[in-house]
C-alpha cells in the first residue's frame, strides 16, 4: 500500500493492479469498524490475523492501535496469496517498523497453537473461503482463543455468517458491513464480540 520495500502480495484470482484496489477496498472497510470499536472504547493490546498472508491485516491493525502486538498465523503455503511465506511477511513487517510488535507461527486456522482466550481481537479477511472443508472448526478455533468482551473481525466473500450462527454460539454479531465487488460478489465484515464468561 505504497510503502517502500513493502509488497502485500497477488491474490490468486486477480492480477496486481486488482489485488491492490481489492486492499484499498478492504482498508476503509475495516477502518469503518476500527472507528467503531473505538466509539466503543475498545482498545486490543493483543491482536491475532488468522491467515495472515503478507501481513495487510496487522498491519492495518498496527497502525491504528498503536500499543497492540500481533501474531501473524498462517499456513504460508501460497494458496490464496501467490508466493506468500513467512520470511517475506517478515520483511514486510520489518519495513513498516513493526519487527518488535509482531510473533509468527506457522499453523492451520483449523488448528490454532493457542490457549483458551489469548488474544483480545482476532481479525482475517479472504480466508474461510479457502477452506475446502473445516469451515465450522475454524470459527470454533477464532472464537476459542478471543478473551470474554473480545472482538473477531471476521471479512470475507461467498461465507454469509447468518449460515453459520450455530459455529459461534455465545458471541454477538454488534456490525455488518458490505461492499460490492463486482456483480454478484459482495465482500462482508463481521464484528463480532464474545459473550463474557
Amino acid at each position: 500500500m505504497g510503502v517502500p520495500g513493502v509488497d502485500f502480495g497477488q491474490y490468486h484470482h486477480s492480477t496486481r493492479e486488482e489485488s491492490e484496489a481489492l486492499r484499498q477496498r478492504i482498508a476503509l472497510i475495516f477502518s469503518r469498524a476500527f472507528s467503531y470499536l473505538e466509539e466503543s472504547r475498545f482498545s486490543p493490546s493483543s491482536v491475532v490475523d488468522l491467515g495472515a498472508g503478507l501481513g495487510f491485516l496487522t498491519h492495518l491493525v498496527l497502525s491504528r492501535f498503536p500499543r497492540a502486538r500481533a501474531t501473524l498465523v498462517d499456513t504460508f503455503s501460497g494458496h490464496g496469496l501467490r508466493g506468500a511465506s513467512v520470511d517475506r511477511a517478515r520483511a514486510n513487517m520489518e519495513a513498516l517498523g513493526y519487527a518488535q510488535r509482531v510473533d509468527f507461527y506457522v499453523a492451520d486456522v483449523r488448528s490454532l497453537p493457542f490457549s483458551d482466550a489469548s488474544f483480545d481481537m482476532a481479525v482475517t479477511s479472504l480466508v474461510f473461503h479457502n477452506l475446502s472443508d473445516g469451515v465450522q472448526r475454524a470459527f470454533s478455533e477464532m472464537q476459542r482463543v478471543v478473551r470474554p468482551l473480545g472482538y473477531m473481525l471476521y471479512g470475507d466473500i461467498f461465507i454469509e455468517l447468518e449460515r453459520h450462527r450455530d459455529y459461534l454460539s455465545g458471541c454477538r454479531v454488534m456490525q455488518k458491513y458490505e461492499e460490492r465487488l463486482g456483480e454478484e460478489m459482495f465482500y462482508t465484515l463481521y464484528v463480532i464480540r464474545k459473550d463474557p464468561d
